[in-house]
């Protein structure tokens, strides 16, 4: 632990930007529960804010923060176990070996598998790249009511309908294979474009761009773009997206 002295906030904030997505993709990974993952890695989270302050910065906050939200998950599933009388719920069902997805680095990334579970066919067109924004990158709901120009209160019940649907159906977590991959494109695009544009005039502080935002939304959308290089669909957004990106400065220069 860090001895406690400047406050682990900035810390904090700095890893709900950069790992969300890693972090609520393991969880999903380790327990299959996408419709109870998010609220375990946000109490998590909650405990990191008070907890922190008093007894200092773990050595390794993203460990800290996964190991907390497993036990709140676990928790959870046992209390729904025993409410229903049913101790089957405790099991985690078995599923075909995920295909295994790199990043720039050479290290396995969950967000890709995320994305598409985000995306999965069996959810209403309209709230897929809704939630891809929220279990990827962790946009705030009320922003992503913004986007789709909703109020906050019906984009969270579209979000739970949807996290619901997916523990229903038993959607696995894992990129799909062809020709399934190539047919769910458009809506992968589509997320990852309405995340680089949750960037621009955030609704909270002053920024005019949030770049950790943009970028992470560059960066998913080259990730993507390596598991299907040939697509045009991709190909451009990873232009387009580029190329903004690295005008951010002087789109904002008074």
């Amino acid at each position: 632990m860090t001895p406690g002295g400047p406050g682990p906030h900035p810390v904090l904030a700095q890893v709900v930007r950069e790992d969300w997505g890693r972090l609520l993709g393991l969880l999903i990974r380790r327990h299959g529960r996408p419709d109870l993952a998010e609220d375990a890695l946000a109490e998590a989270l909650a405990s990191a804010a008070e907890q922190w302050p008093r007894d200092g910065i773990p050595d390794n906050p993203q460990g800290w923060l996964t190991q907390v939200a497993s036990r709140r998950l676990l928790d959870a599933i046992r209390r729904e176990a025993t409410a229903a009388g049913k101790a089957h719920l405790l099991a985690v069902p078995e599923e075909a070996p995920p295909r295994h997805t790199h990043g720039p680095g050479g290290t396995e990334d969950d967000r890709l598998p995320l994305l598409f579970m985000a995306t999965h066919p069996a959810l209403a067109p309209e709230v897929r790249p809704a939630l891809a924004l929220r279990f990827v990158l962790g946009v705030p709901t009320a922003d992503i009511a913004a986007l789709f120009l909703v109020p906050t209160t019906t984009m969270a019940a579209r979000l739970t309908r949807a996290k619901q649907r997916l523990r229903a159906i038993g959607a696995g977590f894992r990129v799909p294979e062809e020709p399934d991959l190539g047919a769910r494109v458009d809506d992968v695009a589509r997320a990852i474009y309405l995340a680089f544009t949750a960037g621009y005039a955030p609704r909270e502080g002053e920024a005019v761009v949030h770049v950790e935002a943009t970028g992470e939304a560059v960066r998913l959308a080259h990730l993507t773009r390596a598991l299907l290089p040939n697509t045009v669909v991709l190909q451009a957004l990873c232009a387009l997206l580029t190329l903004q990106h690295a005008r951010r400065d002087a789109r904002t220069d008074e």
